[in-house]
């Protein structure tokens, strides 16, 4: 069985790779470290892509080619771009964003915010992980909030919200956005874990 565990988007959001772990499908002399790279032309944000994970390495390495693909695709902004994390209790949503956090040169223990709503990290790595073209994080802060306890969208600006997403070096990661009435996401920042049958599932929209 082909599993998808990654991908990567140049500057122009054209061409995508798609990392796939070894298969019987796969000839020998296109793997290298038991994956396989493949190219082709797509626009990313004109479909969803889903990817299966059976390990933490698997989720790891999904974390690094969608961070890869949004610092790509989102250099430029002028304001922070928000990151909708979906999925029910267990589905390994702050599992990611502990990941993500790695990538960033993030240390110490993540954990999610349930109980204070919201924590901001300093990003210390701004060189971006794995396949990319573009070379940098445009990030400085990682802002992490849990919206499981919150019922409505007013309720964020408790957080100052409309500061934080004005701010183009914001990096915002929502888990429950859907609490919150957060529903529009830009092409490749809504994620939505969920487990079936022991194998876990990321969801890119």
């Amino acid at each position: 069985m082909v599993t998808t565990v990654g991908t990567a988007i140049t500057a122009d959001s054209k061409v995508v790779a798609i990392i796939i772990k070894h298969s019987s499908l796969v000839s020998q002399s296109a793997i290298s470290h038991g994956m396989a790279v493949f190219f082709y032309t797509v626009r990313y944000d004109s479909c969803m892509k889903a990817f299966t994970s059976d390990s933490l390495e698997d989720t790891h390495a999904i974390a690094q080619e969608w961070l890869a693909s949004v610092s790509n695709m989102y250099s430029s902004r002028d304001e922070a771009l928000v990151v909708g994390l979906s999925g029910h209790l267990g589905a390994g949503k702050t599992a990611f964003v502990k990941l993500v956090a790695k990538e960033l040169g993030i240390e110490g223990d993540i954990t999610s915010p349930t109980f204070v709503l919201m924590k901001n990290y300093p990003i210390t790595n701004d060189q971006l992980p794995m396949i990319n073209t573009s070379g940098r994080i445009p990030w400085k802060r990682l802002v992490h909030i849990d919206a499981y306890r919150l019922e409505r969208r007013e309720e964020l600006e408790a957080l100052n919200w409309e500061q934080l997403v004005a701010d183009k070096n914001n990096l915002i990661l929502v888990e429950w956005p859907e609490q919150v009435g957060l529903k529009k996401f830009e092409a490749g920042a809504h994620l939505k874990l969920e487990i079936k049958e022991g194998k876990h599932t990321i969801v890119v929209i």
